[in-house]
């Protein structure tokens, strides 16, 4: 087999895996699940599953980090300008909330039901420090801003776990809409606050 055909192979193979992970996943849990379980569904061998992960922990390590190391691409993308308006907000938000809506199967049973509260504590802290950046352009004192921070990104997976779980019809636009509504009336209401 040629190197391009091995790579196609060797990719389609752990997508699989991790297709097929996620699905059973969000039926039954971590806990309940076991690599004989997911090779038997995958129609797999356990060697070939070991050939790609070493357990089902790092299989869904593997999984958030990919979706971890997405969205903070994104966030990286933006320039570090002031939320000073809503509209330089919302195409961040756009942007971001396209992704989740491309990656819901992945998303949803991470941060819905079952959950993993690992890896919603891993995106609040990307949300937080991704926040702070921009925050530290708005007129408020240090403390302000991390009170912000640290609700804005709890509000964020909040909202994007109503999303997945509740109102998936919803376009990503609209919530891009409503979560960029949602930050900048926050900013503006702690603003007065200071004033």
């Amino acid at each position: 087999m040629n190197s391009h055909l091995l790579k196609q192979h060797t990719e389609y193979t752990k997508n699989h895996i991790k297709d097929t992970f996620i699905n059973l996943y969000e039926k039954n849990g971590l806990e309940k699940l076991t690599v004989s379980e997911i090779c038997k569904s995958c129609n797999i061998s356990r060697p070939v599953f070991y050939n790609y992960f070493n357990d089902k922990y790092d299989l869904l390590e593997d999984i958030e980090s990919e979706l971890l190391d997405n969205i903070q691409q994104l966030n990286a993308k933006m320039p570090e300008t002031p939320f000073s308006n809503n509209e330089t907000t919302i195409p961040k938000w756009r942007e971001t909330a396209r992704y989740i809506s491309d990656h819901r199967n992945y998303i949803r049973p991470l941060i819905c039901t079952p959950g993993d509260p690992l890896f919603v504590h891993k995106w609040n802290k990307l949300i937080r420090t991704d926040m702070l950046k921009r925050l530290q352009f708005e007129k408020l004192p240090a403390a302000r801003q991390n009170i912000i921070a640290y609700a804005m990104a709890s509000a964020t997976i909040g909202l994007y776990e109503y999303w997945l779980q509740y109102e998936p019809d919803l376009s990503s636009d609209k919530i891009a809409e409503i979560g960029s509504q949602l930050l900048w009336s926050s900013i503006y209401k702690f603003k007065k606050t200071v004033d």
